[in-house]
């Protein structure tokens, strides 16, 4: 009977083996699954920053420009003649 009960046991002990590594392959994939979503919403975040750099640059520079001229109007006087 103590061999019944050791070989039910051993079987017992590989079910619930293979079980937890099922369980923790599950969980990497998850794992892994969360990670690609991360790096997707970094590289998101990266071209965001890259379209912010670009628009400073462009203020940056429109703020070197000098500004344009305007002339004043000259005061129309009528002539004597």
């Amino acid at each position: 009977m103590d061999a019944t009960l050791s070989k039910r046991s051993k079987s017992q002990d590989k079910n619930l083996i293979s079980y937890q590594l099922s369980v923790i392959s599950y969980q990497l994939s998850v794992i892994s699954y969360q990670l690609s979503v991360i790096s997707y919403q970094l590289s998101v975040i990266s071209y965001q920053l890259s379209v912010i750099s670009y628009q400073l640059s462009v203020i940056t520079s429109l703020r070197k420009l000098p500004t344009p001229h305007t002339p004043h109007p000259t005061p129309h006087t009528p002539s004597p003649f």
